[in-house]
């Protein structure tokens, strides 16, 4: 019908999903002017209406009177319209408009309270009839009656599902959350969706639906986890910020029962069988006091006054986990150990990170043993990799090797002028010798932290990490000889940005120098002075060095590679990013630590260095700690300063303080 032929009639039409009745009064730029039972005009395009019939009268306050009139005796017929019946007697698939519907089944099909009645049940339910664009009307299939009852049954669920929610949270919030033997299955896998939606915010597969009702994401990221820590909290089951930080970072905490299977059954297999060390020939780790997964060792074959021969024995870990093994797969889904200050969770089952595979004094160990010879010049031969079997004597701590170096005991005294010596060789081919100070937390005692300078220089320390270098750097040559790819450790030149004046030490303040990268292209690592660089040292505690061990053995025995380039390349790129996820969660749970340290010294004044100027903000760094916070204000880059503590936020990762003098110099206050 043309718009101009609807005017003076009544009619329907939706608004905001509800259906409205109204009587048009005219026809203004291709638009119906439709004046509501109730409420303001509306201005609707023809397709808008459902229904029209023509009123008797033309003066809007009689047609507006006349439609309530009808519409309330329309509301009584409705219960006489028997849509299952109509539904029954029309034909699967036939096509009906309104009038049709009322033509063939309405005793008067022409009564316009008739016509609204028919409309008004087709429009409260659904379980009939489907309307399309077109207002026209098709029966609904079995099928489609079926999918309807199940969209329903599903909302049902839901609106129940959200009650149930709301309540929960009430409960909480008001201390009467059931106990755990009277927590149902469902309140308890409530509990672990709240956890997921902790962890993993809105990547989590909850957070659609629970976070509107939990009240979550009005506010920043910081609100939310603060909301569901305390809910958990009331629930009995608080979760650390420190084990928030691993989940953010996917740190597998634990290991499935499928891993912890097949580690009991791998601990049952014999080691294999290789050529042993003479008895007389003493093998021993140095480690800190604390480690527990040994993957190195050394043995001294013999010394002289120039040149030292020994052996650095790996822990082989290709002759127990083959690519196939599901141990295998538990180390490329989580990439490396996690070492913070509140725990260490290992890359293997524990009873084999720290007891099957482990170089532990006492039980025979399968290795690859690099035999070497180091030289007082800084050279040093190779002169073979082999594959064997040693018993460690004993497991050396750094402060006892320490005392060894300093007494001259036996061959230690030369094991370190050798690796000291591999330290300048290193340096005089341009590796870099940065001073940093390094800091060990002693969380112990969580109301009294204490905090240890850590010597990264000592002499055992010193002489392990060179023979770590070393036999890294022998590694990635064996396999650029073979020409086989692998995962290499590399890193770009550095520059030199700032003259160190005269006995100043080189800090990263000095140098412009980028993050070391891995690669299946043999490179230069340039702040280690290599021309070559991989890691397959601590194959217990990384996947990389398992992934490159695995390749090194097949050079040796002339195979072809084990993995493919392609392989490696997808690896390595996974490898890189969880790793800086993995060391950016570990610097972020020792500053949380480091931060308590501080809010344990309220109003002491800590000696601080200003690293550089920001936006009216400075960033400076506590001397004796090793930490570094923003602060507003403005002061050059390098002023020495003192922090009065006033206040730590260590959850948000913020210290609040005023500038003092030095604690070096005469404190007068701010100047």
């Amino acid at each position: 019908m043309e718009p101009d032929h609807l005017i003076h009639h009544y009619c329907a039409y939706h608004r905001d999903s509800r259906l409205e009745f109204g009587w048009i009064r005219a026809l203004q730029k291709n638009r119906l002017v439709v004046q509501p039972v109730l409420g303001r005009e509306q201005f609707l395009p023809t397709n808008r209406v459902l229904w029209s019939q023509p009123s008797q009268q033309i003066a809007e306050g009689g047609a507006l009177q006349q439609l309530t009139r009808i519409l309330e005796e329309a509301e009584g017929l409705v219960v006489q319209i028997d849509l299952p019946t109509i539904h029954a007697l029309v034909e699967p698939g036939t096509e009906l408009t309104l009038d049709e519907i009322a033509q063939d089944f309405l005793e008067e099909p022409e009564g316009i309270a008739h016509q609204i009645a028919l409309l008004l049940a087709l429009q409260n339910t659904e379980d009939w009839f489907r309307r399309n664009r077109q207002n026209i009307y098709t029966p609904l299939t079995d099928e489609e009656q079926q999918q309807l009852h199940q969209r329903r049954e599903r909302k049902l669920a839901r609106q129940q599902r959200e009650a149930n929610i709301r309540r929960w949270v009430e409960e909480l919030e008001l201390g009467k959350w059931p106990n755990t033997e009277e927590q149902t299955l469902v309140q308890q896998d409530w509990i672990e969706q709240l956890k997921s939606l902790l962890f993993f915010g809105r990547d989590s597969g909850y957070w659609k639906e629970l976070a509107p009702w939990i009240g979550l994401g009005a506010s920043h990221e910081q609100a939310d986890e603060q909301q569901l820590r305390r809910l958990l909290q009331k629930a009995g089951q608080p979760v650390r910020w420190g084990e928030l930080q691993l989940r953010k970072a996917q740190v597998s905490l634990d290991f499935p029962a499928e891993a912890l299977r097949a580690a009991e059954v791998l601990q049952q297999r014999a080691q294999v069988n290789f050529s042993s060390l003479p008895e007389e020939r003493p093998v021993f780790t140095v480690d800190a006091t604390k480690t527990k997964d040994y993957d190195d060792a050394i043995s001294v074959k013999s010394w002289t006054e120039r040149s030292i021969e020994l052996s650095v024995h790996i822990a082989d870990l290709t002759q127990h986990i083959d690519p196939e093994d599901s141990l295998f797969s538990l180390a490329e889904q989580r990439t490396s150990s996690v070492y913070t200050v509140e725990d260490t969770y290992p890359m293997f089952p524990e009873n084999l990170a720290n007891d099957y595979f482990s170089l532990r004094a006492g039980p025979p160990k399968t290795v690859m043993s690099f035999n070497l010879q180091l030289f007082l010049d800084g050279t040093c031969l190779l002169h073979g990799i082999e594959h064997e079997q040693i018993v460690v004597q004993q497991n050396l701590t750094y402060e006892e090797v320490d005392s060894f170096v300093e007494q001259q005991d036996s061959f230690w005294g030369m094991l370190f002028n050798c690796c000291d010596a591999q330290r300048k060789f290193r340096l005089a081919n341009g590796a870099l010798d940065i001073e940093r100070k390094e800091f060990e937390l002693d969380i112990t005692d969580p109301e009294n932290i204490r905090v240890l300078e850590r010597d990264r220089k000592s002499p055992a320390n010193s002489l392990v990490q060179e023979l770590a270098i070393l036999v890294n750097h022998l590694a990635g040559e064996q396999l650029e000889r073979a020409r086989l790819p692998g995962i290499f450790r590399t890193q770009a030149p550095y520059e030199i940005t700032q003259e160190l004046a005269e006995g100043e030490k080189l800090t990263m303040d000095h140098v412009n120098l980028e993050g070391a990268r891995l690669a299946v292209n043999p490179g230069a690592h340039s702040g280690l002075g290599c021309s070559v660089y991989m890691q397959v040292t601590s194959p217990i505690r990384r996947f990389v060095d398992l992934l490159c061990q695995w390749q090194l053995r097949h050079a040796l025995q002339h195979q072809q590679a084990l993995f493919s380039e392609q392989q490696l390349m997808s690896w390595a790129s996974e490898i890189e990013l969880r790793h800086r996820s993995y060391a950016r969660t570990e610097r972020e749970i020792e500053r949380y630590w480091k931060l308590r340290y501080v809010g344990q010294h309220l109003g002491q004044v800590f000696a601080a260095r200003v690293r550089r100027e920001l936006n009216q903000r400075i960033e400076i760094e506590l001397e004796d700690l090793g930490l570094v916070c923003q602060l507003p204000g403005s002061r050059p880059k390098g002023t020495q300063l003192g922090i009065e503590v006033m206040q730590v936020d260590p959850e948000g990762g913020n210290l609040f303080g005023e500038f003092r003098n030095h604690p070096g110099e005469a404190n007068s206050g701010v100047q």
